[in-house]
């Protein structure tokens, strides 16, 4: 959990640092060396003297500015706040009744305010500006908006910029958490049969366990049975040697002298054990030997 809100909050501050970078770069490349000329409404100074306030903000070096002007006008009806080189083009292939000058040259990173004196009032469109090959871009003080209109449209923008990002870095981040988790289930899947294998290996090694355990069963039984078989043939051959001697003695001394020749043959043959008189259980090899049909039936 702690890891997913650090990358949410990681992801909201990448994004605000990329959409101001591109918003500046945009506005930075978009206005680069963008000199701008305002054009303002015209004032009556008295009877046939009007003024015409032009503003020329240069970011940028500006060369052979050329400005329109409805009527006539000389050099000395245009003035300046800043020494600069006006002429006037003359025209004399299409002669018109309009004026025309030519700003020779105008710094970077200066402002200058030109005011043109006519005889007659004009509507600051009348004004052309020909840019000649320079970056300018024209304003005129009839068109310009309310600030808060164009801080409205900038918000929206870099808001709308802002959702672009955000979006783009959620897809992203989605991408990346549904590799994880591909991974993650891949490594799971790899675990369950891992498991699955140990299982059925526990269960193959359980089972051979059981059959040998059962094999054991069966293998004691019949050692058992078959030593139950020798001893009875042992104690009816035993039996059959003691009565032989009885006979060939007909003496009570005989049953004494059988016995001590079964001594002897046990001690040459080191079989004491013969002569112990053991019952074995044999209601218990029954039951056993039923086990182990009930077993091989199953």
């Amino acid at each position: 959990m702690p890891q997913r809100i650090w990358e949410g909050i990681l992801t909201f501050v990448i994004t605000g640092v990329l959409a101001f970078i591109t918003n500046y770069g945009i506005t930075y490349l978009v206005q680069k060396d963008i000199s701008i000329i305002t054009i303002g409404d015209s004032t009556k100074l008295e009877e046939k003297q009007f003024l015409h306030p032009v503003n020329i903000s240069a970011f940028e070096d500006i060369e052979n500015l050329r400005i329109r002007v409805p009527g006539k006008i000389t050099e000395k009806e245009i003035k300046s706040n800043i020494p600069i080189n006006i002429e006037i083009v003359k025209n004399n292939i299409n002669p018109t009744s309009d004026s025309v000058f030519e700003i020779t040259k105008i710094q970077a990173d200066s402002n200058v305010e030109l005011i043109l004196i006519t005889d007659q009032s004009l509507n600051d469109k009348e004004i052309v500006v020909n840019g000649n090959g320079n970056k300018v871009n024209v304003e005129y003080t009839s068109e310009l908006k309310n600030p808060i209109t164009g801080q409205i449209i900038s918000s929206a923008a870099s808001a709308f910029l802002y959702t672009i990002i955000l979006v783009i870095l959620m897809y992203y981040s989605n991408e990346r958490q549904n590799i994880k988790m591909a991974k993650l289930d891949a490594l799971l899947k790899v675990n369950e049969d891992q498991i699955s294998y140990t299982n059925n290996e526990l269960e193959s090694i359980k089972v051979d366990l059981i059959k040998e355990k059962e094999n054991g069963m069966k293998k004691n039984i019949l050692l058992q049975a078959k030593l139950n078989d020798y001893r009875k043939e042992l104690n009816f051959w035993r039996n059959t040697i003691r009565k032989i001697i009885y006979q060939s003695y007909q003496s009570p001394k005989g049953e004494k002298t059988a016995e001590q020749l079964m001594e002897i043959v046990s001690s040459s043959l080191k079989t004491y054990q013969t002569n112990e008189k053991q019952n074995h259980d044999f209601e218990s090899l029954k039951v056993l030997s039923k086990m182990i049909k009930d077993i091989d039936e199953d």
